[in-house]
């Protein structure tokens, strides 16, 4: 749920327009726990990060779909905080990065 988001308006909208780098903290809501368990369950950067939530793209499935399967990765390898604003912010970065992925009435 976007609203659930405590990513900031300007940090969100600064993610989307910058190039995506690979340093995982550069994504809004990620510290160095979160950095770390990421690390621990394969995500080494913010590419594989976005790779990750591509993934989670199954044939019939919108926006939503795809964002709360990744709030559960997220949850699985023990994220606890910021678990929606970190969603948001590769969500976003996704939609804006890939033409296509979500229909226009998402």
């Amino acid at each position: 749920d976007i609203k659930k988001s405590r990513v900031k308006d300007d940090q969100l909208a600064t993610f989307i327009v910058n190039d995506l780098v690979g340093d995982l903290q550069s994504v809004p809501g990620i510290g160095p726990t979160t950095e770390r368990q990421l690390k621990d369950a394969g995500i080494d950067d913010t590419f594989m990060l976005l790779g990750k939530f591509l993934m989670c793209r199954k044939e019939g499935c919108n926006r939503q779909d795809m964002c709360n399967e990744f709030v559960e990765f997220l949850q699985k390898v023990g994220v606890t905080g910021f678990r929606c604003g970190i969603t948001t912010c590769i969500c976003e970065k996704a939609a804006v990065s890939v033409a296509g992925l979500f229909e226009e009435e998402d």
